[in-house]
């Protein structure tokens, strides 16, 4: 069944230069880099907060930004000065490539960056349809508690993560495996407090089991807790707060996150899951017998829907291959090939970058094919498969963001296509500002 919406005029809320759609990680890159650049920017983002899944997702854990093996710094401009600016506040602390931070406090300061960027942000307000005139992006539909509007932008960077601006606007996309379109599972992370971090990590290195499979296979055995997952994903804690731990585990496959009622489903089982977790860690992990739930994270942790057809497809070979682009590459990352198994717990066949060694992200994967004046950067750009598994934190995400934002106002300013951009000349730009080319 289908109701056909009537006619009606919309208020124009904005008409900038740039639009960012998603607040995450890509695109607080991307707002930032356009604003700094002199274009008049707005960001919309559904939730409450900047951050996406390292706020309103609880991934208190940042990385990577190093060689793979190697204590260097390959990922510079926005996302290092953010790790610098929270381990400068006390809020955090950015050691061996990876950043641990306190949850509000990254909130205001990515509130902090972007009003003294005057970057202009509209909360709880989804991008619920687009604007377009042939092949050309003009805007696009905002809905919020003032009602739907329209936003008009010379230029639009989609930074959803699941390609919802693309999508809408007819660019091709792949989704999931390419063999039979199964994702990633989702995961809902959460925070418990009360623990003995000490006693967590002696039992750890006593045991040399860092991924705590022994307490989930016993757990599973003593029918504690059903299987659905057998391998740790993430424990983090920062120093501020030492009692406190992030854990990554829960997991929900064949959800298809671009679904309202899967995502729904599966923000209910991952609560479910985690009250078992903890359950399990206060009966079986040493310095967690006293642990209590902080919270559940409001947005689903999302590892991959759609990925965006665009210029250039990078591929598991050139990831593995350490492959730079010396005319095209804005971005770097030495992240492993890390695919959460589609159909059941753990990883399925990751492999590492040889050590020392990093690859780069051309331009070509934020360009979309069929749509102008649109960039796509964080985990749906484009990218196979298997090579997504590297391509999708949250500090390369940031650095892509990066890269869109500038590329969206030298694209502006020279009236040029975004597919017609001089590369060589957008990375000597992002050179200035920081970025490690």
């Amino acid at each position: 069944m289908f109701y056909t919406e009537p006619a009606k005029k919309i208020k124009v809320a904005e008409n900038v230069d740039t639009v960012v759609v998603g607040g995450g990680p890509a695109g607080i890159g991307a707002a930032l880099s356009a604003a700094r650049n002199g274009a008049e920017t707005l960001i919309v983002e559904h939730f409450g907060c900047l951050g996406g899944i390292a706020t309103s997702g609880v991934h208190t854990h940042l990385n990577q930004m190093n060689s793979e093996g190697v204590d260097d710094i390959i990922v510079g401009g926005i996302p290092l000065e953010l790790c610098r600016r929270v381990e400068n506040k006390g809020i955090g602390k950015f050691k061996n490539g990876m950043l641990d931070f306190e949850l509000e406090g990254m909130k205001r300061e990515l509130d902090n960056m972007m009003e003294e960027a005057k970057v202009k942000i509209l909360y709880h307000t989804p991008a619920v349809d687009v604007i377009k005139k042939g092949n050309n992006l003009e805007g696009i539909i905002i809905e919020n508690k003032s009602g739907r509007q329209a936003i008009f932008a010379k230029r639009v960077i989609d930074c959803t993560g699941d390609a919802d601006i693309a999508f809408k606007s007819g660019v091709p996309f792949e989704f999931g495996r390419e063999r039979d379109h199964k994702t990633q599972p989702c995961t809902l992370m959460f925070r418990v407090g009360g623990c003995d971090v000490g006693k967590v990590e002696k039992y750890r290195a006593e045991n040399k089991d860092w991924g705590l499979n022994a307490i989930w296979k016993k757990a599973i055995e003593n029918r504690d807790m059903p299987p659905f997952q057998t391998q740790l994903m993430g424990f983090w804690y920062t120093h501020s707060r030492p009692d406190q731990i992030g854990v990554n585990f829960t997991n929900m496959t064949g959800v298809d996150a671009t679904d309202g009622y899967q995502v729904s489903k599966a923000m209910t089982e991952g609560r479910k899951q985690a009250e078992i977790t903890l359950n399990v860690m206060r009966k079986y992990l040493p310095g967690c017998e006293n642990a209590y739930m902080i919270d559940t994270a409001q947005m689903l942790g999302v590892r991959e829907t759609r990925r965006i057809k665009g210029e250039y497809t990078l591929t598991v070979d050139e990831v593995l291959s350490a492959k730079k682009f010396p005319e095209t590459g804005v971005a770097k990352s030495a992240f492993f090939v890390d695919i959460h198994n589609p159909e059941g717990t753990g990883l399925f066949n990751p492999r590492h970058l040889p050590k020392g060694e990093h690859f780069d992200i051309p331009y070509g994967c934020l360009v979309p094919l069929k749509v102008e004046s649109l960039l796509v950067a964080g985990r749906c750009i484009s990218v196979t498969h298997e090579s997504l598994g590297a391509v999708r934190v949250m500090f390369q995400c940031m650095a892509m963001g990066e890269a869109a934002g500038a590329a969206a106002v030298k694209s502006i300013k020279e009236k040029t296509p975004l597919r017609k951009l001089n590369t060589p000349e957008l990375r000597e730009m992002l050179k200035k500002q920081g970025v490690i080319l």
